[in-house]
């Protein structure tokens, strides 16, 4: 099953991706922020190479932005004068202003306008990022070393690594990073593979089996990449063997802690034929979901497994 958590900071193969391979890169210099009007705080110069600087955007109009905003202010708290968080969004003053002003001390960090788009240009459209909230983090030499959803904990590790200047656990973080990037790209080029006409099978493998590889550890991409394998209606090659160790490696590397990919992992053993182990999975699925909103989809698929079990 596609957990909430996933969908909302994993790479999804089967939905529009958030972001994809663009020209800007890790380690450009951080373009100067372009603003109209700075709405609270400010100005900031996240050239000025003497701190670290987050530059997040987001939009009145969206939720998750809205509701990232005291996790923001928590973490500008707590960082204090070595990070300055800014908000950039496009939106008109009037709309604007009278949201923060409405959020208080709720939204205590920079927040300002875009002029014309050109911060987003120079950031957003650099990078191909079309969701928002995304957030780029500009080191002290003033160049963009990440580059994330700001409530992903790998956001947060990279934010107290380069406010610590450990380079070495930096450079770890980021090339899982540069990995992560990697497996989103092969993740598109998989789907293009999978959903074409004539599906070209031994190419569409290759791809899937250096996406295992590269994703294996990744819980959230490897439920996501099975889960999509095993039931989106576009796909024209179904790989169930490959979309079972998908779904097994991310099992293994969430510990059969997550009932969401626990689900998957039974789905994909049914559907691989294996059907006493699917219930197996299923039931262990069903006792651990915590989910009110989930728990009915579980138990109707362990009704599912159970009727095959049986013959029915």
């Amino acid at each position: 099953m596609k957990s909430v958590l996933a969908s909302v900071l994993a790479v999804a193969l089967f939905a529009a991706a958030a972001a994809v391979a663009g020209e800007g890169k890790l380690g450009d210099a951080a373009p100067a922020l372009q603003i109209s009007e700075w709405v609270k705080h400010g100005p900031v110069d996240v050239t000025a190479k003497d701190k670290v600087y987050v530059v997040e955007f987001w939009a009145t109009w969206c939720g998750p932005c809205v509701r990232n905003i005291p996790h923001l202010t928590e973490l500008q708290k707590k960082h204090k004068d070595k990070v300055v968080f800014v908000g950039v969004t496009r939106e008109k003053p009037d709309v604007v202003k009278p949201f923060v002003e409405k959020q208080g001390d709720k939204m205590d960090y920079v927040v300002a306008i875009d002029k014309d788009g050109g911060t987003h240009k120079g950031y957003m459209e650099a990078f191909e990022v079309r969701g928002i909230p995304h957030a780029f983090i500009v080191d002290r030499a003033g160049k963009i070393a990440w580059q994330d959803h700001p409530a992903s904990p790998e956001f947060e590790k990279a934010l107290e690594v380069l406010v610590s200047g450990d380079k070495a656990a930096y450079d770890k973080l980021r090339a899982a990073a540069e990995d992560r990037q990697r497996a989103q790209q092969l993740s598109m080029k998989y789907y293009e593979l999978v959903t074409a006409e004539e599906v070209d099978k031994a190419e569409a493998r290759k791809v899937g089996e250096e996406l295992l590889a590269i994703g294996g550890k990744n819980a959230s991409l490897m439920n996501e990449l099975s889960w999509g394998m095993l039931t989106a209606p576009n796909i024209k090659y179904r790989d169930l063997e490959l979309a079972l160790r998908m779904a097994k490696a991310a099992y293994d590397a969430c510990e059969g802690k997550d009932a969401a990919i626990v689900d998957t992992y039974a789905r994909a053993l049914f559907d691989n034929g294996k059907v006493k182990e699917a219930l197996e999975y299923q039931r262990k699925a069903v006792e651990m979901c915590k989910d009110e909103g989930m728990l009915p989809q579980l138990k109707e698929a362990l009704e599912q497994y159970e009727k095959a079990a049986k013959g029915g």
